[in-house]
């Protein structure tokens, strides 16, 4: 595939996926083999006890990050709800790349929404729209997810898979929230039951570092504000 031709096409797509479409068998065994020359695994759930542990994982961990007050607070500091934050930042989740209803966008665009409204609002569509609808999910996992040739390797893993399915018209998502509930733990000491709940999934030989859906999209993405060639390269 010559994966640069979809560059340009690609978005997060945070909406409904069509649960009762299966992706394409040769495209799933693309995921399974990317990766092998990497020194990285894609390990694939769609049925079964193992996706049911991963939907727990992802819905459980979102909880926990509204929970954590720090956590939180950081994650909303990178949201840009006005048209004059997303014009100076560039960067960061919107309401428009959310994946909302039209009537919910249109009710957070028009009323002053709550930090706490916001947030039950994502633990709810985590749930009820992004993992329920998803006929495909999976883990991008390596040897060490600390070591910084592997975190590249993982890296690379996403943005192939990324571009493969936009070029075959599949949509996905990153869900990390167990990911980042495993670096929560860690950077505040706090033991490593996330590491090892995710490591049922993984087995012990493999850590996992990055947790995506994918499947076909019951509408478009629409693009995220991205910062201008001239303002990240140095001279």
């Amino acid at each position: 595939m010559v994966f640069y031709r979809a560059i340009a096409l690609r978005h997060t797509n945070r909406y409904a996926y069509e649960r009762s479409k299966a992706v394409p068998a040769d495209w799933r065994e693309f995921l399974r083999r990317t990766g092998d020359d990497q020194g990285a695994r894609v390990i694939l759930f769609d049925e079964g006890e193992d996706r049911r542990v991963f939907d727990a994982a992802v819905v459980e961990a979102t909880q926990a990050i509204i929970d954590d007050k720090t956590m939180i607070a950081d994650s909303d500091r990178w949201f840009r709800s006005s048209r004059a934050e997303i014009e100076a930042h560039r960067d960061g989740p919107t309401l428009d790349a959310a994946g909302l209803s039209f009537f919910a966008l249109t009710y957070a665009r028009l009323f002053s929404v709550s930090p706490e409204t916001s947030h039950s609002a994502w633990l709810r569509n985590t749930r009820d729209v992004q993992l329920a609808s998803a006929p495909l999910t999976g883990l991008i996992a390596v040897s060490d997810r600390y070591d910084r040739t592997a975190t590249l390797a993982a890296g690379r893993v996403w943005q192939r898979l990324h571009l493969s399915a936009t070029m075959c018209g599949l949509a996905m998502q990153p869900l990390n929230q167990p990911i980042e509930m495993i670096d929560r733990e860690r950077q505040s000491g706090r033991g490593a039951q996330w590491a090892k709940r995710i490591a049922r999934l993984t087995g012990d030989e493999w850590q996992a570092t990055f947790s995506f859906r994918a499947g076909f999209a019951s509408r478009p993405a629409s693009p995220s504000p991205r910062r201008r060639l001239r303002d990240v390269v140095l001279e």
